[in-house]
């Protein structure tokens, strides 16, 4: 019989995060088998600060967090912790060894290099932060690519433990001919492929549609230059016929994963992170970026019954849990 092991989360963005959260605490409790871990969510008080704030109240709201989340975790009991976010960026090794728990942290490094500029992601502390002892605290990152580039930066060698999912329980729009790209607008967004992209689609009959802040006008694209608030985005993403994921280059993405837990297929360049999940086969992979090549791809993923998106799903969840479960395991 397997001993089960309390797992303590902190979460210092638990807006940013929350289905995250839930995912993960899903995906961990997830399984045929009896469960090697129960997972238990803190209350630690939030880290998030308005956009704009001053380095200073950064640096309090940081400091807050971890006084009061070391307090929780000694008063937890817990045999591991999983931080869902660095709240000093790749300095938080090095204050969780200063804070000496006794259990292990995990530190989640969704962004190994981000894609703007965040507080405390400077390469050049990285050396410095590694003197001293190496204490209980790890980086956890959820594919191997990001392991490398994690590496390259002198950040040791992270755990690879997957991006948890919820199961999908919606019903996608039957019909739909939307072709939807959604989230904030950031440089690594692949504009020289939608411009391109965009005509062709309209062409075909399908409705190519941009949701979230900051994107420019592109040529035969719907632009939604807007917020859109946790309660919109599964309804929002089950809407599409497909979900396009325009970026040049990426480790992992959160939002096709709510999509596929909308019932909704999504397309993107072939990488690790969406093969994992997809499998080889998935007709919404792309290695080209001959516009011939994506139209294809979207008119096969548009064609993907959801019967088949919800059993992706169900075995990915399957196989994110017992990675998770397992590597926990084996950190008690």
């Amino acid at each position: 019989m397997n001993q089960t092991r309390t797992v303590a989360i902190i979460n210092p963005l638990p807006e940013v995060l929350s289905h995250f959260q839930r995912a993960l605490v899903d995906n961990l409790s997830f399984g045929d088998g009896p469960s090697r871990v129960s997972a238990v969510v803190l209350d630690v008080p939030s880290a998030e600060m308005p956009a704009g704030s001053g380095t200073g109240d950064r640096m309090r709201a940081g400091v807050a967090f971890l006084t009061q989340a070391r307090k929780e975790i000694v008063a937890s009991g817990a045999d591991v912790v999983v931080n869902l976010w660095p709240t000093f960026g790749y300095m938080d090794a090095a204050l969780w060894r200063g804070l000496r728990v006794e259990p292990t942290v995990w530190t989640i490094l969704h962004d190994v290099q981000p894609l703007r500029q965040q507080f405390g992601y400077w390469p050049q502390m990285v050396g410095p932060l590694r003197l001293g002892s190496p204490g209980r605290h790890r980086w956890v990152v959820h594919t191997s690519d990001a392991q490398m580039e994690a590496a390259s930066l002198g950040l040791g060698t992270p755990d690879v433990l997957p991006h948890p999912l919820l199961p999908n329980d919606v019903d996608s729009s039957a019909g739909s001919r939307e072709v939807l790209v959604f989230g904030q607008y950031k440089p690594a967004r692949d504009l020289d492929l939608l411009e391109r992209l965009g005509p062709a689609l309209r062409a075909d009959g399908l409705v190519p549609k941009v949701v979230g802040r900051g994107w420019p006008e592109i040529p035969g694209w719907d632009i939604e230059d807007r917020f859109v608030a946790e309660r919109e985005v599964q309804p929002l993403l089950a809407s599409a016929a497909v979900v396009l994921i325009p970026y040049k280059k990426y480790y992992q993405s959160g939002v096709a994963l709510r999509a596929l837990e909308s019932g909704t297929p999504v397309v993107g360049l072939r990488n690790g992170f969406l093969t994992e999940y997809l499998g080889q086969d998935w007709p919404g992979l792309v290695v080209s970026d001959s516009i011939e090549r994506w139209v294809e791809a979207i008119h096969g993923a548009v064609a993907v019954e959801e019967s088949a998106v919800r059993t992706v799903v169900q075995e990915a969840r399957s196989k994110v849990s017992a990675v998770w479960q397992d590597g926990l395991t084996r950190a008690l």
